[in-house]
């Protein structure tokens, strides 16, 4: 499977915040699933789940900065999993770059969440 993305998110200079440190594991997964066969990421499989609930995170922390993130996917093929994915990530990059400090700090709560799916993710993927 081919994904393209644009990364509309750029680190501050100061350091990482929250955004930074939540972006990171979310765009490990999105990786992860671009070099898996899409059937193995049906929304019923673990892998799938697991990128469901990641894309589900990315929309959280989205809302969280005060923009509409849309809906949360809650079952389909692997294809569809992974584009819920991407254009999750995609939503919250550019929630990200419009944010205020303060917003990209307290995505911080989303971090530990996002960095254990991710985990989960290469630990299942091998």
């Amino acid at each position: 499977m081919t994904i393209t993305a644009t990364h509309a998110f750029t680190p501050t200079t100061a350091g990482p915040d929250g955004a930074h440190l939540l972006l990171i594991p979310i765009h490990e997964a999105v990786s992860a699933c671009a070099e898996l066969d899409p059937d193995l990421l049906h929304s019923t499989t673990l892998l799938g789940s697991t990128v469901v609930s990641l894309a589900s995170i990315a929309r959280a922390a989205t809302r969280a900065t005060g923009v509409d993130a849309g809906t949360d996917l809650v079952s389909g093929p692997g294809v569809m999993v992974v584009r819920d994915l991407v254009a999750a990530v995609q939503d919250l990059e550019i929630a990200v770059a419009r944010a205020t400090l303060d917003d990209r700090q307290h995505l911080r709560i989303f971090v530990s969440s996002a960095t254990g799916l991710s985990a989960a993710l290469r630990e299942l993927t091998g």
